[in-house]
């Protein structure tokens, strides 16, 4: 593909004044205006009482590679959500922003009552003012049975007629993907949720749309196959097809991809089957097969590198974000003709992708 902008790719990081114990599972969403906007959870360790859900805002139209993020603000705690919901909650977890037709900034998060991920609830709060204050937040009640275990990670879909899709999950008695169907007016949040499939094996679908009605979905492997799953649609997310094993190991942790100006796929892995030591994008001209290396951008023995979330913006810059040994969160921004260079370089390098799958314990 000829390509006339020189290739660019910008490394930053979104850190804490006061560094937390563990910082995880990162949300981007744009602006109209081309502000960038993060949101992740952080706190003494994973699942306490002490995680608050944090934001931080990139300013795009006089970004530059010296350009830094704003430091963190919390948004979200279990007392405010509390409070807020009138439901009894104990801790808070993932939250994904997004942008509705009026440029209003939501965020979708969980909130947990009991136990663990799998008894989680799913809650909706949005600002008109790009995050200083937020409407109080509403429970969405998903499940006529306790309404519990359903939870988001990766980035939203916007329909053409302003409906939003978001991708979610189910992790009680099964694990497997769904979507969540938002339709936020001006003083009503409509909702409604369909599954991908059913099952014990896939959850943290990432959808990304191909066409006007089709798209692929890539899946985190909760199976001995270790291997990242697929599956798609042709008739914008209504049905799916029955998930596939790709040619990719997956070591039972999130994947993210986005679509290409070739209409190929670019994801964002963990390169190995047994560990989340490293970070690396591959690119496949059909999103199913013949995966090659883009970049390896971080491996590091006996260290997490995880939970990837990566989405294009109105200027066509792809932005990844991760998070970096679980105690700050990576950022970094390229262009198309990075991602090709870096694809000419690397076709006759020793990168290959890893094939091998381990019968290790699964992670959590």
């Amino acid at each position: 593909m000829k390509l006339n902008a020189p290739a660019r790719f910008e490394n930053r990081w979104i850190e804490h004044e006061s560094p937390l114990g563990f910082v995880h599972c990162a949300s981007l969403t744009e602006s109209s205006n081309n502000e960038l906007y993060c949101a992740w959870y952080g706190g003494s360790r994973e699942g306490a009482r002490d995680v608050n859900i944090w934001m931080s805002q990139l300013s795009q139209p006089s970004r530059t590679s010296a350009s830094i993020w704003k430091t963190p603000v919390a948004v979200m705690d279990n007392q405010r959500s509390q409070r807020e919901t009138g439901q009894f909650v104990k801790k808070v977890g993932n939250a994904l922003l997004f942008h509705d037709k009026l440029d209003r900034l939501w965020m979708i998060y969980v909130s947990i009552a009991m136990g663990g991920w799998s008894t989680s609830s799913l809650n909706a709060t949005f600002s008109t003012d790009g995050g200083s204050t937020w409407s109080a937040s509403q429970r969405l009640w998903l499940s006529p049975l306790f309404n519990i275990s359903e939870l988001v990670r990766c980035p939203a879909i916007t329909m053409e007629d302003g409906e939003i899709g978001i991708p979610i999950y189910h992790e009680c008695a099964g694990e497997f993907p769904e979507m969540l169907w938002l339709r936020p007016g001006e003083t009503k949040l409509e909702y409604r949720k369909s599954r991908l499939c059913g099952g014990h094996e896939w959850l943290q679908p990432s959808v990304v749309p191909t066409g006007p009605q089709s798209a692929v979905c890539y899946l985190r492997c909760a199976n001995e196959s270790r291997r990242v799953g697929y599956q798609t649609t042709q008739d914008a997310g209504e049905t799916w097809s029955t998930p596939q094993l790709l040619e990719l190991p997956n070591p039972n942790s999130a994947v993210c991809g986005v679509l290409m100006p070739d209409s190929a796929i670019l994801l964002a892995v963990n390169n190995a089957a047994d560990s989340r030591d490293s970070m690396s994008l591959v690119y496949s001209v059909d999103g199913i097969n013949d995966w090659k290396i883009v970049a390896e951008l971080d491996k590091t023995p006996d260290q997490k590198f995880s939970y990837p979330t990566m989405i294009r913006d109105r200027a066509g810059t792809i932005h990844l974000v991760y998070s970096w040994q679980m105690k700050k969160l990576r950022q970094v921004s390229f262009n198309d003709t990075w991602v090709y260079q870096q694809l000419s370089q690397t076709q006759t390098s020793d990168k290959p992708i890893a094939t091998t799958t381990s019968r290790t314990e699964l992670q959590s």
